[in-house]
């Protein structure tokens, strides 16, 4: 592509830049292309559940806690602030 042209956009992905430096792009050219996309993002989105379900963790074992009686109102309230505290900081520079 020359640096005088345009941004080349994908036809099927509204907001998705085209990487194929051609006039025409075969079809099958354009669905490896989409199925690569599509599993990076779901990647992504895995990867972001599954770390939100981890951290997630301690404050369910502190909810069934004091659920059971194990610990004190006052105890769960101190640990449970804790916890949100030790996540805000984990997760403050990763944007999710």
């Amino acid at each position: 592509m020359s640096q005088t042209s345009l941004v080349r956009r994908c036809v099927f992905v509204k907001d998705r830049e085209c990487l194929v430096d051609v006039d025409e792009v075969p079809l099958e050219v354009c669905r490896l292309c989409i199925e690569a996309w599509k599993t990076q993002v779901n990647m992504i989105m895995v990867r972001r559940s599954v770390v939100k379900a981890l951290e997630a963790l301690p404050l369910i074992e502190l909810d069934r806690m004091f659920e059971s009686g194990e610990i004190e109102l006052e105890e769960y309230i101190s640990r449970r602030g804790k916890i949100l505290e030790s996540l805000r900081q984990r997760t403050s520079g990763r944007g999710f």
